[in-house]
């Protein structure tokens, strides 16, 4: 007969069921989504999506788990070559290990959506990337917020500028007019030897 005692590792396990069901509650009510890639070779193979890539792209957590690719078949293409170079900068820029991309991807309803990703790398020794943790964030309310600003910003400089071409123009038109007013005026004001008659006619 052996017996052990096994308390610790009990406790353990319960802590462990504890903390997993606290980040499953958080990650499923969360807006934004987390995923995992792992090297496999050459290429990085998806290993976890939270339940949140369905609220932002509308397709399931197995629909990106069975495609290593197709979070990146999602990109608008012309955001494409953009995302790319800028993730092939973050690769080859050792030691760093964060990175975040702003770009539109096409939902499942064929919708634009502007997301915001943000990327931790985890390097070997020899600096090669072995694991990419991500967090993407459905930003396009404050991208359409951005845009109508800059869009009102537009417009306002627009108006300022209708605004000083029609001061300056009304300014232009009535210089002439004010000019022979003024003259009429300091005559009258300075010639005495003008008579009544003459004054009423310059008036």
């Amino acid at each position: 007969l052996l017996a052990m005692d096994v308390t610790e590792r009990k406790r353990t396990q319960k802590v462990l069921r504890e903390s997993e069901q606290k980040y499953r509650s958080i990650t499923e009510n969360i807006d934004d989504f987390l995923y995992t890639f792992e090297r496999a070779g050459n290429f990085f193979k998806p290993l976890f999506f939270t339940t949140a890539v369905q609220k932002v792209t509308g397709y399931t957590q197995d629909e990106f788990l069975d495609d290593s690719k197709f979070l990146l078949k999602l990109i608008h293409p012309d955001d494409f070559h953009e995302v790319k170079r800028k993730l092939k900068a973050l690769w080859g820029s050792i030691p760093d290990t964060t990175g975040e991309l702003e770009l539109r991807i096409i939902n499942k309803e064929g919708n634009v959506v502007w997301v915001r990703n943000k990327l931790n790398m985890v390097r070997d020794y020899e600096n090669k990337i072995q694991r990419i943790y991500g967090l993407v964030s459905d930003i396009t309310f404050n991208k359409r917020a951005e845009e109508e600003l800059k869009e009102s910003a537009a417009n306002l400089k627009k108006l300022n500028e209708a605004k000083d071409r029609f001061l300056s123009i009304i300014s232009h038109d009535l210089r002439t007019p004010f000019s022979s007013i003024l003259g009429f005026t300091d005559l009258l004001i300075d010639d005495d030897t003008l008579s009544d008659i003459e004054k009423k006619q310059y008036i």
